[in-house]
């Protein structure tokens, strides 16, 4: 139960990786979960009828703050066929030099 509720919190996830993927382009990553989900597409649709969030979220990191992540069209195509949104986390790791 949450903290101070009488109502019990259901809570849980399914999370696929793309860490094997040997690519810093966002898009290849992509694509691979999209070659993973498609043919699940039915059952995804199935389990949202049972009010469940589904997200695609990256984890962006860059060293100079320039450019970014970047999706073509055929994937967000993908994407909307599947009723999928996809998010950025954008992390700047640049390393501050010592003066």
């Amino acid at each position: 139960m949450g903290h101070g509720s009488m109502t019990p919190h259901r809570q849980g996830g399914w999370f696929l990786s793309t860490t094997d993927c040997d690519s810093v382009d966002v898009r290849v990553h992509v694509a691979h979960l999209l070659d993973q989900v498609e043919s699940v597409g039915p059952v995804l649709q199935e389990i949202r009828q049972e009010d469940v969030r589904q997200d695609v979220t990256c984890f962006w990191q860059t060293t100079d703050g320039q450019g970014g992540p970047a999706l073509d069209s055929a994937q967000m195509g993908r994407l909307a066929n599947l009723d999928l949104s996809i998010s950025f986390d954008v992390y700047n790791i640049r390393q501050i030099e010592p003066e």
